[in-house]
């Protein structure tokens, strides 16, 4: 396997403790498989390095580029999802799907 479609991205260690049924649906939204996930207690961040179809492909032995995960949720409980590379400021992926619980600050 020469080529992969993986990237790094970070989810509030509160978010996570919060609402982990939201972040299982947004990573099964993204089809993320993470292949390492670590706790980084400084910055209070999950650090995820994933492999995802929506990630562009690299080759083995490229850097692996970081990314922002945006969620949003609205005041009619639906949930807006995006993830922007850092890099190079492109979002990769946006989604916009129903809430199964009511409108709470994230």
């Amino acid at each position: 396997m020469d080529k992969r479609n993986i990237g790094r991205f970070d989810v509030p260690i509160k978010l996570v403790d919060d609402h982990p049924n939201l972040i299982a649906r947004i990573f099964a939204k993204l089809k993320v498989v993470p292949v390492r996930v670590e706790a980084m207690y400084l910055e209070n961040v999950i650090e995820y390095v994933a492999l995802s179809k929506f990630f562009p492909t690299r080759t083995l032995g490229e850097l692996i580029p970081d990314y922002k995960l945006n969620i949003q949720q609205r005041r009619s409980g639906s949930v807006f999802v995006t993830m922007v590379c850092l890099t190079d400021n492109i979002t990769y992926f946006e989604a916009s799907f129903s809430s199964d619980h009511k409108p709470q600050t994230l």
